[in-house]
């Protein structure tokens, strides 16, 4: 019995013996070498050699037939590509995430036709970041003028360019592929930053304090400081409306004001080198930059006055500003000068109390440079990114607590947790 045991055992570590693998190095000459193409020529050298040596006819008329397959597989395919030019249309803007299409028009000249064409267009980035996509598409004939359309999702914020496309064609035989690379007039392309779906803003952070929406609507008719005039958009007040600036100009012309006591967010924008970490979009300065516009988004809805200092210095009350500042963020590359502490601390001393500071640092930024708030009285809230979660984003890290300590609120941000859920489940 023992020995029946031992056995089963040595059975059991045994290793088996795989199959024979054939390396990596032959598999990549033979993919390269023993192509469509060459394995053609090799055929026809082979033939031409024997009909050479032996003077058979058929065989001559074979290599003929052959050479004149490679020759219309060249020249038929660089007639086509010759035709062609490119254009693009200018696309909309979306967000990170969102579905994006590209319209391409694909001319002939003197409307002739071109056969078996794939284009693949080329994204050039303008920002640190870029896309990898590759989107490809068939047209089995070009008479005169063609639209193809490209549907891809940016996975990260940036400024790109359309302007080249790669054009392909291996009709009619398929043994040679002709490529051209078309360049086409610049359309810039926007993708504006991720959006997290924000439905409130906790109002245990604002330490008691009355909950922001419930401030702007305190006193509707209380207008205190008349901030100047500016063009009528659909929607505005007509009550608000001058009369004489219209008769003057002969556009209408809206009073705009502002309550001195107006609830307002101040959005300390962080670009430095610090806050890069990780890598493609699971990255803490593209979180910040989400959370900003995030959170910029919700407060425009409220009718809540939001300000960007810091990386980005604007206001942001209305929707058409609300695109500018998704601009700005697209556009935002990293900075290596750090002063994001300077401009923390001249928002903390200098805003408006009624409203709250929102900052965003990394954790290892906030351990090197610590932000006390004794010297200020001023509500603050800091979104810490945990450095570890970033560089290690397939670890687990359990969810810790938001705490508060005199004036300030330290929110803190995981890789691999739900940003939103972290907003969203505080009281």
């Amino acid at each position: 019995m023992s020995n029946l045991k031992q056995n089963r055992q040595g059975a059991a570590t045994t290793p088996v013996k795989s199959a024979r693998v054939i390396p990596q190095w032959w598999q990549s000459i033979f993919y390269r070498f023993f192509t469509l193409p060459n394995m053609t020529g090799l055929l026809l050298f082979a033939m031409a050699c024997i009909a050479w040596n032996r003077g058979l006819a058929l065989l001559y008329g074979m290599v003929a037939t052959l050479l004149a397959f490679i020759l219309l597989s060249v020249i038929l395919p660089w007639i086509y590509l010759r035709r062609l030019h490119v254009a693009f249309e200018q696309p909309i803007p979306v967000h990170a995430g969102q579905m994006q299409t590209i319209h391409v028009q694909i001319n002939t000249q003197k409307h002739k036709t071109a056969y078996g064409i794939q284009l693949t267009p080329i994204l050039v980035s303008t920002t640190a970041f870029n896309h990898t996509t590759k989107p490809t598409q068939r047209l089995n004939y070009v008479a005169g003028q063609a639209r193809v359309v490209f549907n891809i999702t940016p996975a990260q914020r940036g400024s790109f360019n359309l302007q080249q496309v790669t054009v392909a064609c291996a009709y009619p035989f398929g043994l040679i592929t002709l490529q051209k690379n078309m360049l086409a007039v610049p359309c810039p392309q926007m993708v504006y930053p991720r959006l997290f779906n924000i439905k409130h803003l906790p109002p245990s952070w604002l330490h008691g304090a009355v909950s922001l929406g419930e401030q702007v609507h305190r006193n509707p008719q209380g207008y205190d400081l008349f901030v100047g005039l500016r063009q009528y958009r659909t929607g505005d007040n007509y009550r608000h409306i001058d009369w004489r600036a219209t008769a003057r100009s002969g556009d209408i012309a809206l009073r705009e004001f502002e309550q001195l006591e107006q609830p307002r967010i101040s959005l300390v924008i962080n670009a430095d080198s610090t806050l890069n970490i990780g890598q493609g979009e699971i990255n803490a300065l593209e979180h910040s930059l989400s959370l900003a516009a995030s959170i910029a988004k919700y407060c425009v809805m409220q009718g809540i006055s939001v300000n960007a200092t810091g990386a980005i210095n604007c206001q942001i009350n209305s929707i058409e500003h609300l695109d500018d500042f998704y601009m700005l963020l697209a556009q935002l590359p990293t900075q290596t000068q750090h002063h994001y502490a300077e401009y923390l601390s001249h928002t903390l001393g200098h805003h408006n109390h009624s409203g709250v500071v929102i900052s965003f640092i990394s954790q290892h930024f906030l351990e090197v440079t610590p932000l006390t708030d004794q010297h200020h009285s001023q509500k603050h809230w800091q979104f810490v990114f945990n450095d570890d979660s970033y560089l290690n984003p397939l670890k687990t890290f359990k969810r810790a607590v938001i705490t508060h300590h005199h004036h300030t609120v330290s929110i803190p941000i995981y890789a691999n947790h739900n940003i939103a859920d972290t907003i969203n489940n505080s009281n």
